[in-house]
């Protein structure tokens, strides 16, 4: 899943919330992210609940597993299998893989500097904070403009710049974010 921010991409590290006129399918399956993001959260807490700490090798490679996982990746892959973040030498260079990482951060969804379609590029990731809700236009409060990476406007200046078209009954989609760059 991918969210592009063409028009707000270079004030990304400042904001942690953003407004989108979905379609109810794409809305959908945003939400879908949030419940498998849930998921994955609920299995990273249960397979920690004890267990030891350690390596998993395999084939002679070193993959470094966390508590509880008695040598499996957090990414499902079996341990030793050649994955991003591994040297040439076949030792994991980092405590996880980025496969395992992004699980064990919660990353499901890329943030995209303007729509691949157009010729975006994948800038970061997202990890969702609350689960996206609609919120009408005219209820969004004034300190999420802020939040939205424009202190210096005011909702009104917001509202003009970014939505000059859309009613102020319209109900958006809110998504709450951490941004994490590449």
């Amino acid at each position: 899943m991918i969210i592009s921010f063409g028009q707000t991409a270079d004030r990304l590290l400042m904001k942690t919330v953003t407004r989108r006129n979905w379609s109810p399918r794409y809305a959908k399956s945003i939400l879908n992210a949030w419940e498998r993001q849930l998921l994955k959260n609920k299995e990273l807490e249960l397979a920690t609940l004890g267990g030891q700490s350690g390596q998993g090798v395999a084939g002679g490679v070193a993959h470094w597993v966390t508590t509880g996982f008695h040598c499996q990746s957090l990414c499902g892959k079996k341990p030793g299998f050649r994955s991003d973040g591994w040297s040439s030498k076949g030792a994991c260079t980092t405590p996880v893989c980025k496969h395992c990482d992004r699980i064990k951060t919660q990353e499901i969804l890329e943030a995209y500097d303007r729509s691949p379609r157009n010729g975006g590029k994948c800038i970061g990731s997202l990890r969702l904070l609350c689960k996206p809700y609609q919120e009408a236009l005219k209820d969004m409060p004034a300190s999420d403009v802020a939040l939205e990476g424009y202190p210096e406007l005011s909702k009104d200046e917001f509202i003009n710049k970014f939505f000059p078209n859309i009613e102020p009954t319209v109900l958006l989609w809110v998504i709450r974010f951490e941004f994490t760059p590449n």
